[in-house]
């Protein structure tokens, strides 16, 4: 019988393995995966690690505690290289993937803000953040695009499913598509530009990872982007 091997999902999506139990082992041990960490056995059916009885004994913790944030990491490739926000500003950061026209995912970190902006040629195409505010329902009920009755509605609405609250919208015509656009380029730039403003965190930059979802083709000079951060930030 062959040996059982481990699937794991990373953060951005991809699936990484098939991994031996003793390689899993090793993970556990530097603890680069927790009791959340979304494992498979054939690369497909992922659950958390702890509901998987062979590595749950593995597992320092308590598998029946709740699920808690700090248990939530998923397993991450290691970065093309990383740093402080303190010693490399998101200017120059920034300055430098345009230059470079790099494509990948940069991940920034603030004590519990965890930001993602995905680059395609050094430009924008996707930002994913853990803050309520930055999501697509509050920037337009802060716009007053909708009205926070029917946005109550739809939220609802979408619990349980794999719609998207932008598709939603246009389908029901509460937005014509070129304005939802003009939104969603705002929102995008909008999350940018707040790390502008940090003075302190961690950046990451995984070369070559793609955006999963749906990207937004932006117009703007990438340049452009950089000043009115610099303008917001600073």
């Amino acid at each position: 019988m062959a040996p059982r091997s481990y699937y794991f999902r990373s953060t951005s999506g991809s699936v990484i393995g098939p991994i031996t139990l003793n390689s899993v082992v090793e993970l556990i041990r530097e603890e680069k995966v927790k009791a959340n960490t979304p494992i498979s056995l054939d690369g497909k059916d992922f659950r958390p690690m702890k509901s998987f009885p062979e590595l749950a004994t593995l597992l320092s913790v308590d598998v029946d505690l709740e699920d808690s944030d700090d248990a939530d990491e998923f397993f991450e490739t290691p970065p093309t290289y990383s740093g402080d926000l303190i010693q490399v500003s998101m200017p120059k950061l920034m300055y430098h993937f345009t230059a470079a026209k790099a494509s990948g995912r940069l991940l920034l970190t603030n004590r519990r803000i965890r930001k993602e902006v995905f680059l395609l040629n050094g430009k924008p195409v996707a930002v994913s953040s853990n803050q309520e505010k930055d999501r697509l329902s509050v920037h337009l009920l802060k716009n007053k695009v909708i009205d926070a009755s029917t946005m109550k509605t739809l939220l609802a609405h979408l619990q349980g499913n794999e719609e998207r609250l932008s598709d939603m919208l246009v389908q029901r015509r509460l937005i014509e598509p070129h304005k939802l656009f003009e939104h969603l380029k705002n929102q995008l730039l909008d999350n940018i530009y707040e790390v502008f403003t940090w003075r302190v965190g961690q950046y990451a930059f995984y070369d070559g990872q793609e955006h999963k979802g749906s990207l937004l083709p932006l117009n703007s000079n990438p340049w452009e982007i950089i000043a009115n951060g610099v303008r917001t930030g600073y």
